[in-house]
């Protein structure tokens, strides 16, 4: 029976537009000289460091990772990898639905501040995890079954060596205000104009969120587009134009401003970047 280390995942493997398997657990080495685009995920991601170091920027703030570093990702998170030297990376992503409810719940309400450092005996066996769960071949109940076991038990380690405890979720106003930003981002919308609908303060909402979901309001909304903005670059030739006035940008400078601050390079050099590990 071949392991699960005898295969590695590009990220375009692994990009939200690309993931084919409810779980997914995999390996991927990336060497120094690799660079990977500030990327998101429409499911939960979770990473742990196998060997080497590398710095992690998850919108905007730095972390630094080496052996045994592991996080998870919703998302609401911009993320990249730099390696700062040849790294291996343990991958486990999982769709909306698969895992237990409540579990899923407390991942997606608290997303990027779960991180932690495994201890060599910790990672030792986490790995023998990924390998069990890689020769369960899937598609049949008692399989699938044991892969999400294993998804479980891996995401509550972490949880638990993270030393966050506390179940988060979003209140009410907070879970609406997503939404109406997730259905209406391509037309003119404001806090003002959801904080009015919701018979609530812009400033009152403003605040809500940003303690909630960790970004402000208006930052959430400039990167739900630019999700959308980032797949129109992978997907279709249209010009940066284009793509900004269909990602409900009110100019094409605005765009390539946020675009820049955000994922840390031009709309043309993404498209470079993510053609060139796609190849």
């Amino acid at each position: 029976m071949h392991s699960v280390f005898e295969k590695n995942y590009s990220l375009a493997t692994l990009d939200c537009f690309n993931k084919t398997e409810p779980i997914m657990f995999s390996k991927r080495n990336l060497s120094k000289d690799r660079t990977v685009p500030v990327h998101w995920h429409n499911y939960l991601e979770l990473e742990i460091i196998a060997t080497g170091t590398a710095k992690h920027i998850v919108t905007g703030s730095n972390y630094t990772l080496s052996k045994g570093s592991a996080y998870i990702m919703t998302g609401c998170d911009f993320h990249t990898i730099i390696p700062k030297s040849d790294i291996t990376l343990l991958n486990l992503s999982v769709t909306s639905g698969v895992i237990e409810e409540n579990l899923e719940k407390y991942v997606m309400g608290s997303g990027s501040k779960f991180h932690c450092c495994f201890t060599d005996d910790e990672l030792s066996y986490i790995t023998t995890l990924f390998e069990k769960a890689q020769n369960e071949s899937g598609g049949n109940y008692f399989s699938d079954l044991i892969k999400k076991n294993i998804a479980e038990e891996i995401i509550i380690s972490l949880i638990r060596a993270s030393g966050v405890d506390t179940v988060v979720s979003h209140p009410p106003l907070v879970q609406q205000a997503i939404i109406t930003v997730n259905e209406r981002f391509l037309n003119h919308l404001t806090l003002k104009d959801v904080a009015e609908e919701l018979y609530v303060s812009p400033n009152y909402l403003g605040l809500l969120f940003k303690n909630k979901v960790g970004v402000s309001f208006n930052t959430y909304l400039t990167m739900t587009r630019l999700r959308y903005a980032s797949m129109l670059l992978n997907t279709t030739n249209k010009t940066v134009n284009e793509i900004a006035m269909l990602s409900g940008f009110s100019s094409t400078e605005y765009f390539l401003s946020r675009f820049k601050k955000i994922m840390n390079c031009t709309p043309k050099e993404y498209k470079k970047l993510s053609e060139n590990i796609q190849n």
